[in-house]
């Protein structure tokens, strides 16, 4: 019956066509797409691991692997930023987690030891082409808990809806919990438009760098989050740092760390 659902099979070849458009180390690769008697089909490679949201059932992650693992997660989505994809679903269970135990049957001692993987771009849209909105009469589509709030009130998703998404991933990594907490569906959407999330750094102990980008990217309003490329590279900034020593940017006027935000 799904099939035969002509909704379901354009979501379907959507998500063929711009995973296929991918081609990044982070994202998950399509290899063939086609049908047999009449059912169509598509092929992905094989990802031995574990999601991100069952890796978080451990409990929450270090600072300095979370960087890493958000590091990985910018780079995938960032490549698919570049052909004009975004993806509109980003969470936890979205996401791969690949260690050499998991690939190999060994783990590799004194290394960081873990690749990702973004999945499922069922909801992805080519920017340039599809500017459809969740507006009235039209079907909620996404997942709740991670819905920017420009999209839940009906309007385009963009670049910038990516990385409030991305936000909530990176909260819920650190903290081990949402920044808002809800009991429905409905909860969820009234809280990511409504309420303010709480800083992170007064929820766990993280260095007040990683709590600013962080917070940023939760911004109810687009235009106060920062892009994309802006988060990539104080990601990067982050991730090369030796220690927890602040970060003072003078030269990029879009960082978090810029110095004027230090004022």
């Amino acid at each position: 019956e799904i099939a035969l659902d002509p909704d379901y099979v354009k979501r379907f070849l959507r998500e063929a066509a711009n995973t296929a458009l991918i081609e990044h180390p982070n994202v998950v690769s399509v290899l063939e797409v086609g049908s047999v008697e009449g059912r169509l089909y598509f092929t992905m490679e094989l990802i031995e691991g574990e999601t991100l949201k069952d890796h978080l059932r451990s409990g929450p992650v270090l600072e300095e692997e979370g960087v890493q693992i958000l590091c990985q997660i910018f780079d995938g989505l960032n490549a698919a930023h570049a052909k004009g994809v975004a993806h509109r679903d980003l969470k936890p269970a979205n996401v791969m987690i690949l260690t050499s135990e998991s690939r190999y049957g060994f783990s590799i001692k004194g290394e960081f030891d873990v690749h990702v993987k973004i999945t499922d771009f069922g909801l992805a849209h080519q920017m340039r082409l599809d500017q459809s909105s969740v507006g009235p009469g039209k079907r909620f589509l996404g997942t709740a808990k991670y819905i920017p709030p420009e999209v839940a009130l009906g309007g385009d998703a963009t670049f910038k809806s990516d990385v409030f998404s991305l936000g909530i991933l990176a909260f819920s990594m650190f903290a081990g919990e949402a920044p808002f907490r809800a009991r429905s569906k409905l909860d969820y959407i009234t809280a990511n438009v409504e309420q303010v999330a709480p800083l992170l750094r007064e929820t766990v102990p993280v260095s007040p760098e990683i709590s600013a980008l962080v917070d940023r990217m939760l911004e109810k309003d687009p235009e106060g989050r920062p892009s994309a490329q802006a988060v990539g590279r104080d990601l990067r900034r982050l991730a090369k740092r030796g220690s927890r020593a602040p970060i003072v940017v003078n030269d990029d006027a879009e960082s978090t760390f810029y110095h004027l935000r230090q004022a």
